[in-house]
C-alpha cells in the first residue's frame, strides 16, 4: 500500500526486476482493467503460460470494486508490477502502463482478451536477429462462452498509398511496438476516449521502417465494446483531421461505417449477415454459430 486509495504490488515490489539482453529481448505486456473479474484470470494465465520466458507483465487497475483485486492478489507471483488507483480514462491508464514498463517491445492485452501460448516467442525469435519496429497479425473473436465466431485479418496492403491512415491496420492484440518507436512518437492522445489506439497506429506506422507479420492468430478477444459505435466513428473523423486528411475525404471515409452501424442496430441479423457476405472487405472470416 502506498497511500489513500492507492495500492501496488508484484515482483518489483519484492526487488525482482527482469532485464533485456541480446539473446532475450524483454517484452512488456500491459493489461488495463476496471471491474474485470469475469475474465481477468484467463488473461493473466495466458501471459504466465507463454513459451517465451522474458516477459514483463504489468496490470493497471482503475480502482475496481468487484473481485478484480482478489484475482490480482491471487496471482501476484505472476505479475511484475500492478497498481490500483483512479485514472481519467482508458488511455490515461495505458500511458501509465507504458511509463512503468521496461521492455524492448510493448503491447496490450485487454482484461477480457488472452494470448496463445507461443505468440511472444515468435516475436522474440525474430527480434533477436532483425530490427523490428512493430508487429501485425490476425486475431480471433470469440463469444461469451469462448466459441470462435470470427477472425480479423491484417488490412491487405495497408502500407500502399498509406491505407493505414484511413482504416485500422490490425487489431491492438497483435500490435507490439519497439520502445524506440514509442519514444519517438509519444504516448496515446488522451483527448480521444475510444479510438486513440487508431491514432497511435498511424503515428507508429508512419515513423517505422520494418514490421513483423504474425502468420497465425496471436490470441482472442470477446465481441462487443464501443469500437464499432457511432461515437467511435465520429472520433475517427477527428483523428483523420488531426492527420491532415481533408474534410471531404474524412466524411466519405467514415460514412460507410456509420451506415453499417445503422444497419446492424436496426435490421434483422439474417439481413445483416447477407449484406456482410455481399460487401465483405475480406478482412473478416466468419464462422458458423
Amino acid at each position: 500500500m502506498t497511500g489513500k486509495n492507492k495500492l501496488q504490488g508484484g515482483l518489483r515490489v519484492k526487488g525482482i526486476f527482469k532485464q533485456s539482453d541480446n539473446l532475450k529481448p524483454l517484452i512488456s505486456v500491459i493489461t488495463v482493467v476496471v471491474n474485470g473479474e469475469k475474465y481477468l484470470e484467463k488473461a493473466i494465465l495466458s501471459i504466465a503460460e507463454q513459451t517465451y520466458d522474458n516477459v514483463e507483465y504489468i496490470i493497471i487497475d482503475g480502482g475496481s470494486t468487484d473481485g478484480t483485486l482478489d484475482i490480482i492478489s491471487k496471482h501476484e507471483g505472476l505479475i511484475d508490477f500492478w497498481i490500483s488507483e483512479k485514472d481519467s480514462g482508458l488511455y490515461n491508464a495505458m500511458n501509465k502502463g507504458i511509463k512503468l514498463s521496461k521492455g524492448d517491445f510493448i503491447g496490450f492485452v485487454g482484461s477480457d482478451d488472452f494470448l496463445y501460448k507461443n505468440s511472444l516467442e515468435k516475436l522474440a525469435k525474430v527480434a533477436k536477429n532483425e530490427n523490428i519496429d512493430y508487429t501485425v497479425g490476425p486475431v480471433d473473436i470469440i463469444d461469451d462462452s469462448g466459441k470462435l465466431i470470427e477472425k480479423i485479418l491484417v488490412l491487405p496492403n495497408f502500407l500502399s498509398k498509406k491505407r493505414f491512415i484511413f482504416d485500422m491496420a490490425m487489431h491492438h492484440l497483435s500490435f507490439y511496438v519497439n520502445r524506440k518507436i514509442i519514444d519517438k512518437v509519444g504516448n496515446f492522445d488522451e483527448s480521444f476516449k475510444i479510438r486513440s489506439d487508431y491514432d497511435m497506429t498511424i503515428n507508429v506506422i508512419s515513423a517505422s521502417k520494418k514490421k513483423f507479420n504474425f502468420i497465425d492468430s496471436v490470441g482472442s478477444f470477446r465481441e462487443g465494446g464501443l469500437s464499432g459505435s457511432y461515437k467511435s466513428y465520429f472520433e475517427s473523423f477527428s483523428i483523420l483531421r488531426k492527420h491532415k486528411v481533408s474534410m471531404l475525404k474524412s466524411i466519405f471515409n467514415i460514412l460507410p461505417s456509420l451506415i453499417k452501424v445503422f444497419i446492424i442496430k436496426n435490421f434483422p441479423s439474417s439481413i445483416v449477415n447477407f449484406l456482410r457476405k455481399i460487401f465483405s472487405s475480406g478482412r473478416f472470416v466468419r464462422f458458423k454459430k
